[in-house]
Parts: structure tokens; sequence; C-alpha cells
């Protein structure tokens, strides 16, 4: 198997041996095989010789498709920061949706068992119970604004102002943690149940879709030098550079916008890991 390595691209090579192609390349670097196509000029050379035109424009997405930053870091590295990214229109809207779901208004509303506006109040907010309760003449219940919703039993209140000015950001749930002082369970348990509560205020997913806190994605481009399709594996980046990108076939590595100018293609991305995943309204 080893005398295949570096006798062609390692896309290649993974088929014939029916393996992965991060284990060919892996095997290849570990035995300095160089590979099969050589690095004979700098990426930087070929853009200038080639001239490329402007970048075609991007295309329009849905208003239910997720929106990822390509040079937004995954990981931070030491001594870096994550920028803020925070979609100010889902920060507001939510902020609204908690502001009426914690209201001290003692104007009844419609019973969330029965839909029946035959309701009264029965209890004020007081120390031991935070919010209003009401009764339902219909169905015979006690609720409150909340009952019905995935916050019904959600706690720490205090911290969901802070907490919903990062669900809009494309950060991990480590970065959650760090910022807010809590553990990784409740950021994940409040990102799942803000998602869920999201498809029930507008069914129609556009605001859930602005939630990016927690998802992982992974870059599909040509790669520049040997055009070989497919997945790329990001490689770190830097302010002024942006991220970079690694080929697996031909182990090249290069700049998102060098790649996406010689190509004359967007880089997709496309969500590798969403731990707060959500399929229905059920909570």
């Amino acid at each position: 198997m080893d005398a295949h390595l570096g006798t062609d691209l390692d896309t290649v090579v993974a088929q014939k041996l029916d393996v992965t192609v991060w284990q060919v390349s892996w095997r290849r670097r570990r035995l300095n095989i160089p590979p099969a196509l050589p690095r004979s000029e700098q990426l930087s050379s070929i853009i200038a010789k080639a001239q490329p035109s402007p970048l075609p424009s991007k295309s329009d997405a849905t208003p239910t498709e997720r929106r990822f930053l390509v040079n937004q870091p995954q990981f931070l590295r030491a001594g870096g920061s994550y920028p803020d990214t925070e979609d100010k229109a889902l920060t507001a809207f939510l902020e609204r949706a908690l502001a009426e779901a914690h209201s001290l208004d003692l104007q009844p509303i419609a019973c969330p068992y029965s839909h029946s506006h035959h309701t009264s109040l029965t209890q004020k907010a007081h120390a031991r119970s935070p919010r209003p309760a009401f009764y339902c003449g219909k169905c015979d219940k006690r609720f409150n604004r909340l009952t019905g919703t995935p916050l019904a039993r959600l706690r720490h209140a205090e911290m969901m102002p802070a907490f919903v000015r990062l669900l809009s950001q494309q950060l991990p749930y480590e970065e959650a943690c760090r910022r807010l002082g809590v553990d990784y369970k409740a950021i994940a348990n409040w990102t799942k149940k803000f998602r869920l509560w999201l498809l029930q205020l507008d069914p129609s997913g556009r605001w859930e879709a602005k939630v990016l806190l927690g998802i992982k994605t992974r870059a599909y481009i040509q790669c520049p030098r040997c055009g070989a399709e497919g997945e790329k594996q990001f490689l770190g980046g830097s302010d002024h550079r942006g991220r970079r990108l690694i080929c697996s076939a031909c182990s090249t590595t290069f700049g998102v916008r060098d790649a996406e100018l010689l190509t004359q293609q967007r880089v997709r991305l496309e969500i590798l890991y969403d731990p707060g995943k959500v399929d229905t309204l059920t909570t």
C-alpha cells in the first residue's frame, strides 16, 4: 500500500486502496513522500499572472437557510478573541418575546391548553411565584405566560438577556460557557430550548435559522492547485490573511480569498456538527 503513495493524487490513491483521503495524506507525509503534484510556484504568483475577474456575486440564501461567516474561527487560539457577530434583529426579537413572557400584566391571556379566552386571574406575582397565574374555565387548568413553552421550567432567568446575545454568534459552546460562567450542559440545554421556542413563535423557521451558536461547519471548494473537488479542512488563519484551507489531495494550503479568485467559486459552508438541532415543536 505504501508503494502507491505519491504516485497519484491522494484522492485517487485512497479510492484504489479503499481508505480515507486523510489516512493516505497522513501516511504519505509521515514517510516524507512528496505529493504527486509538485508545488513549483506560489499561489500568489499564479493569481498575479491569471489576473482573475471579480468574484461572482453571492447567491441569495432562502430566509430559512443559515448564513455562516467563512472567516469566523471555530476555535480560539492563544491570545486571540472572537469577533462580535451578533445579529441585532434576532436579539431584539427575543428580548421583546422575553419581556412579554415575563410580564407582570394582570390582564388574563388565552389558555395555552384549550386556547379559550374564558380565563381569569387567580394569583398575582409574589416572591415564591414571580409571574401572575391564570385559570381557564373551559379546561379547569391553571397556567402562566410561560406555560406550554420550552422555557416553562428554565432556571437562571436573570442570565437570559446575556445569553440571547450569543445565540446568533458563530461561537462554540465552550466560549459561551466561559463568558456566562455556566457549564456546557446548561448552554446546550438553553440553546435547544430557545430554538424550539423560536419555532413556536415563528413556525416558518426564519428566526430559528439565525441561531448559529455551537454549530460547526466544513468548507467545500475546488483546490486552486490540483483542481480536486470536495471538502477542505480549515487550517487556522489571521486577521489580515483570513481563514486558510488545506487540500487533502495535494496537501496545498491556501487562503479562502485566493481559492475563490482562482476558481471563480465561492466557498460553500455546510453544517458538520449541530448539537442544538431541533426537528419538532415538542417540548
